[in-house]
């Protein structure tokens, strides 16, 4: 389907053109807003799958919490929250249709029908 492949690229690109303006917009500063609005921006880009994601980025978060790095104060950080928008949005966009696509064209089985 041509419309599911345009509409994967406009999601592609827009994740990987937010990616890149957050981190060109990066200060290392606490009151920095880029981490805000790159996990906002994300939230809605990557409906319905960002639901699921959201919380996970909060567990990754905490896992570099631990060591004193924040989304504001670290470019890789920053970037871990990104990965798991993006992977879960990746998950929805790019594999669910893969599946659903591979169990569409697989011939049924119909009993007393000999192929």
């Amino acid at each position: 389907m041509k419309v599911l492949r345009i509409v994967r690229g406009i999601w592609l690109t827009a994740c990987i053109g937010a990616l890149i303006v957050a981190q060109l917009a990066f200060t290392g500063t606490p009151t920095s807003e880029v981490a805000g609005n790159l996990t906002f921006f994300l939230l809605v880009l990557c409906l319905p799958s960002s639901v699921v994601a959201y919380p996970c980025m909060f567990a990754v978060a905490d896992l570099f919490a631990v060591r004193g790095v924040y989304p504001f104060n670290s470019r890789i950080a920053l970037t871990a929250v990104w990965v798991c928008y993006f992977l879960f949005g990746a998950l929805q966009w790019y594999i669910v249709p893969a599946v659903i696509g591979r169990l569409r064209s697989r011939p049924r089985f119909t009993p007393g029908v000999r192929l």
